[in-house]
């Protein structure tokens, strides 16, 4: 299985999708940080990737990264963020897949 992970924050990729809605499987661990996401070269928005499990564990979740779009293809730019969650201790993302509406 591949997974898509980084903790330097700016590190960044680009996903394309035709949908209404973009996702991601996520592994949510003690070092968890935020991902900013890009829609078609809009404003980035922070998510935050720590879950209250991840205290302890690498918690599986997913996080919805946009919804309620028009159906159509869009790209999508994902940043690792330099900001976190209080709790976190670091600023990692671990995505296992990305799923699509």
């Amino acid at each position: 299985m591949k997974l898509l992970c980084s903790d330097e924050p700016g590190k960044e990729t680009a996903v394309r999708f035709n949908g209404t809605a973009l996702g991601a499987y996520v592994l949510a661990g003690p070092d968890s940080g935020a991902l900013e996401v890009s829609l078609n070269d809009g404003p980035w928005k922070a998510h935050d990737l720590y879950h209250r499990y991840s205290r302890g564990l690498h918690y599986p979740r997913t996080v919805m990264l946009l919804t309620d779009l028009k159906r159509k293809e869009h790209r999508v730019r994902l940043r690792l963020s330099s900001k976190s969650n209080p709790a976190s201790k670091g600023t990692a993302a671990r995505i296992l897949q990305f799923t699509v509406n």
